[in-house]
Parts: C-alpha cells; sequence; structure tokens
C-alpha cells in the first residue's frame, strides 16, 4: 500500500472576481445559469447580445473559451452545461480574434489591427503580455489568427512556439515559448513568407494550423481561396495541391479559420455557412476536399474547435444589421457531413506525454477544482495505479525528483488543493519536490 505525505493545507482558490461590465447580465449562460436536465451538452450556446465574438478554443476538460472583437474580452464556459462566465474584463485599446491554448493552458490571443498579441492566465483572468508584433507605426497590419506548436520541428528550439498571422503583411509571427515562462519582446521573430504564396490586395492570410506531422504550419488565403504550408523555421511557402488550376479561384474562397485533426482539415467558409472537409496527404503536399459541413444554425461562422465527436463553430455574423446588437452564438456540428450531431462521447484525453495527458485528465475530471492533488512517480506506475481508490482529487505524474514539470504546476495551482499528498516514500517523490509542489499549489 502507498504512504501517503500530507504535507499542506491551504484553502481554495474561491470565485474569481471578474466581470465583462454589462455583458455580464447579458449572457444567458451566466453563472446561475443551469443546464436543461437530461440535455446535457447543449447543440447551441448562446453569447451576450452584442458580444461580437470571431475566435475559440477548447480545451481537454471541456471548457470554452470565445473573445471579442467589440471590448477584447474572453468568455469562458463549460461545453457539457453551456453555463459560462467572463474570464476577462474588457481592456480598452484591445480586441481578441483568434485564440490557443498553450500546454500549461495559457491563452493566447490574436490582436487584430493592435499589431499586438495577447498572452492571458486561463485560472485568473490575469493579462500575461501583450506582445507588439507588427513593428511599431506599421501603417496596415491586421494579426488575425493563432496556434501554438508544442511538438515536431514547428515546435522549433525552444520546444514550443506560437504563430501569429497577419492579413495585412505578408509575414507570420513566431513567439519562442520557455516553458512556462511568459513570452517577451525578445521572442518575437518576424517570418517573411516567402515562395507560392503572394499578397494581394484584399485580405489575405487569415487562419492558421500545423500539420500532423508538426513539420509545417498550414495557413489559408482568404481573398484566393488557396492553402499554403509554411516552412516554421524560414518563411518558404509551397502551395498545398487541392485539383484546382492557377488562375482560377481556390477550393476554399471565403476561407477563414481552420482546424487539423489528423490528416483531416477542416476549412471554415465563413459567407457561405459551411465548414469544408479536406483529406490531406502525409505533409500536407496535396489533399482533396471530400465534403461540406452545412447545418441551419451556422449563421457566417468564423472559426471552429473539436471536442470529442463534435466540432464548435463561432457565429461570428460578419455584416449583420446593428452588431452591438444582434446576438450571437456558439453552435456544435458533425465532424462529417450528413452525419447525425450525437452527444460527444468519443474522445481521446491526451497530452505530448504522460505527464502532460495526467494533467489533461485532472482538468477533464475536476473542472472547478479539488480537494486533494496526489503526486505519484512517472516512470512507475504501480503507485499511481494504487491510488485509483481516491475520489477527492486527481493523481499528477512527475519525476522521483528534480524540477517539478511547469504543466504540473500550473494544473496545482488551478486546482487549488487544501491537500498536497505524495504516493510512496522519498525515493518515488522526494522532499524537494513536493516541498516545490506544496508551494505552485499555494501552500
Amino acid at each position: 500500500m502507498a504512504t501517503h505525505r500530507v504535507t499542506a493545507k491551504r484553502g481554495g482558490l474561491g470565485a474569481l472576481a471578474v466581470a465583462l461590465a454589462a455583458l455580464i447580465l447579458a449572457f444567458p449562460g451566466g453563472a446561475g445559469a443551469q443546464a436543461p436536465e437530461g440535455d446535457p451538452y447543449p447543440e447551441a450556446i448562446p453569447l451576450p447580445d452584442g458580444f461580437q465574438p470571431e475566435g475559440v478554443a477548447i480545451s481537454a476538460a471541456g471548457r470554452f473559451y470565445v473573445g471579442s472583437l467589440a471590448t477584447g474580452g474572453i468568455l469562458t464556459g463549460d461545453l457539457r452545461t453551456g453555463q459560462g462566465r467572463p474570464l476577462t474584463e474588457p481592456v480598452e485599446g484591445r480586441l481578441a480574434v483568434g485564440l490557443s491554448l498553450d500546454a500549461v493552458n495559457r491563452l493566447f490571443v490574436a490582436g487584430g489591427p493592435t499589431g499586438q498579441g495577447f498572452v492571458y492566465d486561463t485560472v485568473t483572468g490575469d493579462s500575461l503580455a501583450a506582445l507588439q508584433l507588427a513593428e511599431t507605426g506599421t501603417a496596415q497590419t491586421f494579426v488575425n489568427d493563432v496556434i501554438v506548436a508544442d511538438r515536431g520541428a514547428a515546435a522549433g528550439a525552444s520546444g514550443a512556439a506560437a504563430y501569429f498571422t497577419d492579413s495585412q503583411q505578408p509575414v507570420v509571427y513566431r513567439v519562442a515559448l520557455h516553458d512556462d515562462a511568459v513570452p517577451t519582446a525578445a521572442d518575437v521573430t518576424a517570418l517573411p513568407l516567402t515562395g507560392d504564396l503572394v499578397y494581394q490586395e484584399g485580405f489575405n492570410v487569415n487562419g492558421i494550423e500545423v500539420t500532423a506531422d508538426r513539420a509545417s504550419l498550414l495557413v489559408m488565403q482568404t481573398n484566393t481561396g488557396r492553402l499554403y504550408r509554411v516552412d516554421p523555421a524560414t518563411g518558404v511557402t509551397g502551395e498545398v495541391d487541392l485539383g484546382v488550376p492557377a488562375g482560377e479561384p481556390g477550393a476554399l474562397t471565403n476561407g477563414d479559420g481552420l482546424l487539423v485533426h489528423g490528416d483531416t482539415l477542416y476549412a471554415v467558409r465563413n459567407q457561405l455557412n459551411e465548414i469544408a472537409v479536406v483529406e490531406l496527404s502525409a505533409g500536407a503536399a496535396s489533399g482533396s476536399v471530400t465534403g461540406t459541413i452545412t447545418s441551419e444554425e451556422l449563421d457566417v461562422p468564423s472559426t471552429v474547435a473539436r471536442y470529442g465527436d463534435r466540432l464548435y463553430a463561432v457565429n461570428a455574423r460578419f455584416g449583420v444589421a446593428e452588431p452591438e446588437e444582434a446576438s450571437y452564438s456558439l453552435v456544435a456540428a458533425p465532424t462529417q457531413p450528413d452525419a447525425e450531431l450525437g452527444l460527444p462521447i468519443r474522445d481521446r484525453i491526451a497530452g505530448p506525454d504522460r505527464i502532460a495527458t495526467a494533467v489533461a485528465v485532472s482538468r477533464s475530471a475536476f473542472p472547478d477544482g479539488a480537494a486533494a492533488a496526489y503526486l505519484a512517480r512517472a516512470d512507475l506506475p504501480a503507485d499511481a495505479l494504487s491510488a485509483g481508490s481516491l475520489g477527492d482529487g486527481p493523481v499528477l505524474l512527475v519525476p522521483s525528483c528534480g524540477d517539478l514539470p511547469p504543466v504540473v504546476a500550473t494544473e496545482l495551482r488551478r486546482l487549488g488543493p487544501e491537500r498536497v499528498a505524495a504516493l510512496g516514500g522519498t525515493a518515488a517523490v522526494c522532499d524537494a519536490l513536493l516541498d516545490e509542489a506544496v508551494s505552485a499549489a499555494g501552500g
């Protein structure tokens, strides 16, 4: 039987005191909202009137994040209940376009015409960084979308990187990420886009993703409807052959946000109210549009994220009359054309390694925090398996000694446990690492 070494007691995180001014009262999925009994995972989640959403990101635990073009504020909520709350307050001069989460659950936000990228703490809602991406004084810039790469060549020498597109300037901005350190201006590099992709009059590169092999980036050029690979080290581009001859409109006209799931690419076509399904070849040198997902619920969607067997699209409703008063929503769609929309019951909870996978399980099982957190040696499963009967908190995997992994430190801070316990003796989890975990949890 494992020996539990209880080392600290502390209070929980408590409620977050953040609000989006008047919008909090208008949020149908606000703090007091409840999902209809027997109706988990609503197919449509109303957002505040006048919110003007654009980007969406979804965590492994089923928490969604949606940003506002109008205020720069971020909403977060639970896909299972449709219940939500403001994560951040509006900040004058900011707006929020594309969103992406990193391995330690920070939210990266594209800042549109500000030429900036923002980073938020998804636990507290604190603004961690405002990075100037476009050169100061750039006359035309629109930082449109962002993706975080944490594996493969796209992750870069630092082990992870965030990539931002600019619809007005032929560059991709790379922000090197160093574990849980907050990125600074020194981490920003502008990669000029060369090769096949040529900027033209109008709105150019929009959505961005990472290929399944983690070797390249994919970007959508909205005004041509064409898709390109980008070398994350050099910025050299090559068109993805989708079978459309040069000189003709591309296969993905009105293309906006992108989502990669294995060798499948989902491309949102906003004004057409549809999501194109593209099957990519290995390495994404070519592909074919195999179908189109449509729904009466889609109303000028902008971006899409996946949870289980569902897609979730933001209805941005570009061009709607009186956008300051219009209604908006996050709506579910099937992952294949003509498929029935069921509950997202088939899912995979995973991270890039076993430590990150344990954190993803923790977020899924304890979305609102936990009374306890248990540390088990990552390289031997016996102690972790022995904790299967514990129900008051997750088991987090750690090295037997050395530094506490940043992803675990972030999760302990989110959980806010009253107790942190090691499973096994000091040979399994040393006292120094246990003390570091207690400190990360706030003890």
